[in-house]
């Protein structure tokens, strides 16, 4: 796959990660405006991710190494629908196991996450998760659909499946507050995932798979297939445990403290996921392929290029986040009962966020390389120590900055998991001759400059805050347009490789389209 396809492929699921954002933030809107940043809103955040993050633990771990393992055996199309079909019916299993004991004690997992919550609150966040540890199956068994659709380079077709979860998370928060029944909140949850495991298992028969059940565990390939996941899985926990922690240091904090740490963290997941990850999900099975092939500088030569491209992209986005992150949060959330104070206390968490707009999106694209390398030992390493010093900085920063010294050390943690990776995935390929995009950085810095000047006038010399909604709708379009322009003007003036691959990238799109 070319620099330019990759590209290209990436736009698409760019694009595709809009259209599920949109849907995941009109339910963050829902909830916001339907119960505000309160008792019921933090028990669904909390009941909501659970089981993704407990299940990630698995999940996306198995789904990560299910690539690598999958492009590297030997036994033919026969043999890999086969590895596929074992995969699932072992996650299915564990699903069903879960979902079996986790249904009866449900409190155990609330406490994990959120011990210090208040009775009411654990009382009706243990309710929810009654009902939604259900979902278990559905949510494991669909993350491995999906790295097969990527195997088969439908990347768009994987990137919109979380959508029927969210329509059905919309709908139940909707109803259940007019029928005073929060219990639909669990049961529309449920709904949605069940939706998304037969959309998935459609997609993957259009492209030529149908699930047999198989169980046989003495495969080769699910050796291997273990051996990778473990690692991951401690990876993955590690990672997790970041979100886990800073719910219980916030539970500790004023009501709504949970909440305005999600939302904001949900908003910087949007740039993260939209451009890190879009990138990384394309990379990673053409970087699986070339590993099997032995192909290492290709490897080198694909996530130099990758970086260099991608700064561009990341610097404007951060800047932009942390110039309007108080109209960013009144336009996504500041409805019903999210007063003006959550929309503070929120943006306040969005600015200290906006670090891993670049550290989290970098990082992903090289936990990928050494993946596909099956070199899953060195990140979980590096996930470890940085857990340890996030730890450390959350309590020194939570007592004089509450919320903000949360979202902080997250960031400053991220960055530095970002250097370490990058220095130990040097040592393993080489040089990745970084520095031969110096002067692109510096043209780069430069229109981010002007960009960041005039933006950040605009938020000071205009009204974006003191009128009603629609005016802060009106005049944050605006100010994104005129910062976009300048950017796009100034990268075209400097004649810039950013300018010439986006107008590649934007003439494929558009043959594509015709």
């Amino acid at each position: 796959m070319k620099q330019k396809s990759i590209l290209t492929s990436a736009a698409l699921v760019a694009v595709a990660t809009v259209l599920v954002r949109l849907f995941g933030f009109l339910r963050e809107l829902v909830l916001a405006a339907t119960y505000g940043a309160g008792t019921v809103s933090d028990a669904f955040v909390v009941a909501f991710t659970v089981p993704d993050i407990v299940l990630a633990l698995v999940a996306s771990s198995a789904a990560t190494a299910f690539i690598p393992t999958y492009t590297h055996m030997e036994s033919g199309e026969n043999g890999n629908l086969k590895f596929t079909s074992n995969v699932l019916t072992i996650l299915a299993l564990i699903g069903l196991i879960f979902s079996g004991v986790f249904s009866f004690v449900p409190q155990a997992l609330t406490f994990l996450f959120a011990s210090n919550l208040d009775e009411e609150t654990f009382a009706l966040t243990t309710s929810l998760l009654r009902i939604m540890v259900w979902a278990a199956t559905p949510v494991l068994i669909t993350r491995i659909f999906q790295s097969y659709l990527q195997i088969q380079k439908a990347f768009f077709l994987a990137a919109v499946m979380t959508i029927p979860v969210n329509v059905a998370a919309i709908i139940a928060i909707a109803l259940s507050k007019p029928a005073g029944m929060t219990a639909i909140l669990g049961y529309g949850v449920l709904a949605g995932s069940i939706l998304k495991l037969l959309y998935m298992l459609l997609a993957a028969n259009r492209k030529g798979y149908t699930y047999r059940p198989a169980l046989n565990l003495r495969m080769p390939e699910l050796r291997v297939f273990f051996i990778m996941t473990l690692p991951i899985i401690f990876t993955t926990l590690l990672s997790e445990l970041t979100q886990i922690i800073d719910r219980n240091f916030a539970s500790s904090l004023v009501s709504g403290s949970i909440s305005s740490l999600n939302y904001a963290h949900r908003t910087v997941n949007l740039f993260t996921t939209l451009i890190g990850m879009s990138v990384a999900t394309v990379l990673f099975p053409r970087m699986s392929e070339l590993s099997a092939q032995g192909k290492t500088d290709e490897i080198r030569k694909h996530i130099s290029s990758c970086l260099i491209k991608l700064v561009p992209v990341l610097l404007p986005a951060m800047i932009g986040v942390i110039l309007l992150a108080d109209p960013i949060v009144r336009i996504m959330f500041e409805r019903g009962d999210f007063t003006s104070a959550a929309t503070k206390r929120t943006a306040e968490c969005l600015i200290m966020y906006a670090g891993k707009i670049i550290a989290v999106s970098i990082s992903d694209i090289l936990k990928r390389a050494m993946f596909s390398m099956h070199d899953t030992k060195t990140p979980a390493i590096i996930t470890a120590v940085t857990l340890a010093f996030g730890i450390l900085l959350k309590i020194i920063l939570i007592r004089p900055l509450a919320h903000i010294g949360l979202a902080l050390s997250t960031s400053i943690t991220a960055i530095l998991a970002t250097l370490l990776m990058l220095s130990a995935l040097r040592k393993r390929l080489g040089s990745l001759k970084l520095k031969t995009g110096n002067w692109e950085w510096v043209k780069t810095l430069a229109a981010t400059i002007v960009m960041g000047t005039v933006v950040g006038l605009g938020v000071r010399l205009l009204p974006v805050m003191s009128g009603g909604t629609m005016q802060t709708v009106i005049l944050t379009m605006g100010l994104v347009l005129v910062g976009v322009g300048i950017y796009t003007l100034s990268h075209a003036i400097m004649k810039t490789m950013f300018f010439r691959d986006m107008t590649g990238v934007v003439k494929s799109l558009l043959s594509r389209k015709s």
